[in-house]
């Protein structure tokens, strides 16, 4: 992804913005796994990055290298055909192809490619990530102010797709389904590469019958559409993001309806944890730990 300096040995600090607080994960060069992992509740920006101030100093993290996880509102995931340039001439080509597609000039966006996997015969696929330059500016001032150094910008479906290869299931391939504040959404990803991503539904869907059968008409289609044009077969099974159902019956109800196996995701036996991690705060940071395993080389 956007990568915006060298990381000097020493800790990583790995962050994200939720609707409902700041996510926190951190990495030693002195250990492998996570030492550090907290979610921050808080209500409003700025009380959220007083507390990631005050998490920086509790942990001594001044002057440490950050690597910041996008969510999915901030920024655009457009699935396009690869054009038939050199590799190195991608990203260029990306710009040009999605100059029109976006709400803000192309001059002042950071614009990323992702190149997907597809099955033989199809045209190559590719994600363009596009995200304002001036938010990135402000994301890493903001880190600044606390004490970090921004090295890496990434997006969520990254660090998860990293995450999800602690999963043995994940060698065939695995379906997550998570949401933000307003959007769910369904990605796939095999051995922890990104296969893909799609928005499937409002989070108002779940509050009736009817809402929940067309987000499970809506998660079929999808899981149809990958094994048509990106996969040889159905993904091994359908996580769901902790938190993401408070439906009692949301395993049952989505297994049923998709004939494929549903279990909210847990990675207690997979996750190198430091004993003194609160477990209750790791399924809120699911995003940064994937990202912190990835960039300390625990997972692919």
């Amino acid at each position: 992804m956007f990568q915006l300096g060298g990381q000097k040995n020493g800790s990583l600090c790995c962050v994200t913005l939720h609707a409902g607080g700041i996510a926190v994960a951190v990495t030693s060069a002195s250990r492998s796994g996570i030492s550090h992992c907290a979610f921050l509740p808080a209500a409003t920006l700025k009380e959220a990055y007083k507390l990631l101030a005050d998490f920086v100093s509790q942990h001594r993290l001044k002057g440490s290298a950050c690597h910041f996880v996008l969510q999915p509102n901030q920024y655009r995931l457009l699935y396009l055909d690869t054009p038939l340039v050199l590799e190195e001439e991608l990203s260029k080509a990306a710009r040009w192809l999605v100059k029109d597609l976006l709400q803000y000039p192309i001059d002042q966006s950071a614009i990323d490619v992702v190149q997907i996997p597809v099955r033989g015969g199809q045209p190559n696929k590719m994600y363009v990530i596009a995200a304002q330059l001036d938010e990135l500016r402000q994301l890493t001032d903001s880190l600044h102010k606390v004490g970090l150094r921004v090295v890496n910008i990434n997006i969520i479906e990254l660090a998860l797709s990293a995450l999800l290869a602690l999963k043995p299931e994940s060698e065939q391939g695995v379906a997550l389904l998570y949401c933000d504040d307003r959007v769910i959404h369904l990605m796939i990803s095999q051995s922890g590469v990104l296969r893909m991503v799609r928005d499937v539904g409002e989070i108002a869907h779940l509050d009736s019958p009817e809402g929940r059968d067309r987000l499970s008409l809506e998660i079929q289609r999808s899981l149809d559409f990958y094994q048509s044009y990106l996969g040889d077969r159905r993904p091994a099974k359908v996580f769901l993001a902790p938190g993401f159902l408070q439906l009692p019956s949301a395993e049952s109800l989505f297994g049923s309806a998709l004939l494929l196996p549903v279990e909210v995701l847990d990675l207690s036996e997979e996750l190198p944890l430091a004993a003194s991690i609160d477990k209750q705060d790791v399924a809120q940071c699911f995003a940064v730990i994937g990202q912190a395993l990835q960039a300390q080389g625990t997972v692919v």
